[in-house]
């Protein structure tokens, strides 16, 4: 058995080992049949009972299908071969062969892709090689590259995936330096990104594209192998002389597209092979397929920040909203003390008044200034942007805060307010602030819809595990027709209305892993929504920080 053949049944022995296949054959096309050529894991009389089912039309056919479309397929259930439930087809289209594995749900197929990758790039025998067991070198090369297959394709860091890499290829090559080059089309470059090397750090170093080895490699995307750097005949900067010799650069490419350029480096001359370009060019597209994931998952990453940063800009300008609309409330607050303190100091000032009955004018303006000042820590408690940090929370806390707040607005609009709250109801995990939003936008709709007076229920209860509140009014209700789009954006009931309320107040409770719902029925006089919180447990991690 020559070398190559010898090497090429050996790393097929080693993917069966790898995949955690329970079987595997390796077959090949001859004269419109297919034939077995070597399995692992499959007694003689089994080997036998798999040729005779790749006789059967249905299963030939189902094979050339396979290699001809060239993507894997999986045949379930009755009529796979030797019995077993789930065989997988591997194609080799170039070479008109394949491989039959089976193993369970958890097999790792990708070990077989990554093998007909291998199997198309290679020659029918690997080039010769010294020595009696040399081709062992080859395939400890070849479970080196896999491992390094599955190093980088399982991480979504760019960095991390650049600096693996570049170490992997010195394993690989067993050479001294390599470094990694992205294209930046717009500025016509490839920038050094990653760089492992005992002469200097390259990490930073741009060339243009067409110059120097990356801007060569990514130009033309092809690889190139250099025996003298300082004597190839594309180079620029002859005027100083580059501590290495050999190199070694191959295009990293992705669908057509070049992504950038990975390069060995030796200070020996005409250190690398065919062989050694083989390899580096089959590392790439492993490589291309991980940039291309991490560049996703930034910009993936990047937009969901964009969108966390929206939704907080939303949900202030909801906020300042309730606070004009809450103005309202605000200034009887603040303009009935103000007139008491006023009156107050003026009949304190009156000459020939008695010493005692002037400390009982000053006496009542400190008390109406407290009161202001009261008034005024509440309006900043409310409009002070709150953190992001969610902890436990007592909605019956919330709802007391949040009827301070109107208090004078539900006297002077002859509004009764029953609160139905349980001081002991569960914590919630959440955002204080932003479930104080949701309280009090959906309190002051309430109010708005009762000028002339009514009553304003806020009731709450658990119910399977979940914290419920409702706030129920005896105005004229939601009109049928808008029911459905109520927690869409711009949309209300109100002439002077923005619509954006009650769909920000649906937002916070979502993200708070519960629901806001219109509740009230055709035979119930007023609105009524009800939010529906998560009950606060031991995994939310404040279990003991809330029982001390």
């Amino acid at each position: 058995m020559s070398g190559g053949a010898r090497w090429r049944r050996e790393v097929f022995r080693e993917a069966c080992r790898l995949s955690g296949a329970s079987w595997a054959a390796w077959m090949a096309q001859q004269e419109g049949r297919w034939a077995v050529r070597q399995t692992v894991g499959l007694a003689p009389r089994q080997r036998r009972a798999l040729s005779a089912w790749l006789t059967q039309d249905e299963a030939s056919r189902w094979v050339g299908e396979g290699v001809r479309l060239g993507r894997l397929r999986w045949w379930h259930g009755e009529g796979a071969p030797l019995g077993d439930g789930q065989v997988v087809l591997v194609p080799v289209t170039s070479r008109r062969e394949a491989f039959l594995v089976s193993g369970p749900p958890a097999m790792e197929t990708r070990v077989w892709r990554w093998l007909a990758r291998l199997w198309e790039a290679a020659p029918e025998a690997a080039p010769p090689l010294a020595g009696g067991d040399a081709h062992s070198g080859l395939l400890a090369r070849w479970q080196v590259m896999w491992e390094t297959t599955l190093d980088i394709t399982a991480n979504l860091d760019m960095q991390t995936v650049l600096q693996h890499t570049v170490q992997r290829v010195k394993q690989i090559l067993g050479v001294r330096g390599a470094e990694i080059g992205l294209v930046e089309r717009e500025a016509g470059m490839v920038r050094i990104v990653a760089s492992a090397s005992p002469w200097r750090d390259y990490t930073g170093i741009t060339f243009p594209l067409g110059e120097g080895v990356a801007g060569w490699t990514a130009a033309t995307g092809e690889a190139i192998r250099v025996a003298d750097f300082n004597r190839w005949e594309h180079r620029k900067e002859a005027a100083f002389e580059a501590p290495f010799r050999s190199v070694l650069s191959v295009p990293l490419q992705y669908q057509g597209e070049i992504l950038g350029v990975l390069t060995a480096y030796e200070d020996r001359e005409g250190v690398f092979t065919e062989e050694d370009m083989r390899f580096l060019q089959m590392l790439a597209l492993p490589v291309a397929v991980a940039l291309r994931n991490a560049r996703l998952y930034e910009a993936l990453r990047q937009a969901l920040a964009d969108l966390k940063a929206s939704r907080q800009r939303l949900i202030q300008a909801a906020k300042l909203a309730t606070m004009g609309r809450l103005m309202a409330v605000i200034a009887h607050e603040v303009n009935n003390p103000l007139q008491a303190v006023l009156t107050s100091l003026h009949l304190a000032r009156r000459s020939g008044l008695p010493q005692e009955q002037r400390e009982e004018y000053l006496n009542l303006a400190e008390k109406e200034l407290h009161r202001l000042r009261e008034t005024v820590r509440r309006m900043l408690a409310y409009y002070r942007p709150e953190e992001v940090e969610r902890r436990p929370v007592a909605l019956s806390q919330v709802v007391d805060r949040v009827l301070e707040l109107v208090e004078g607005q539900c006297r002077r609009q002859r509004v009764l307010v029953r609160r139905q709250v349980p001081e002991g109801l569960p914590l919630v995990l959440g955002n204080a602030g932003q479930l104080q939003q949701v309280v009090l936008n959906l309190v002051i709709n309430a109010l708005e819809a009762m000028p002339g007076g009514g009553v304003l229920t806020v009731r709450g209860w658990t119910e399977e595990g979940k914290v419920v509140l409702e706030i129920r009014d005896t105005g004229p209700g939601v009109p049928a027709e808008v029911r459905e789009r109520l927690f869409e954006p711009f949309v209300s009931t109100k002439a002077n209305g923005t619509g954006l309320g009650l769909a920000v107040s649906y937002g916070i409770v979502t993200a708070h892993a519960g629901t806001l719902t219109y509740c009230a029925t055709e035979d119930q006089d007023g609105a009524c929504f009800r939010i529906v919180l998560p009950v606060l447990t031991a995994d939310d991690g404040f279990w003991e920080e809330t029982r001390s």
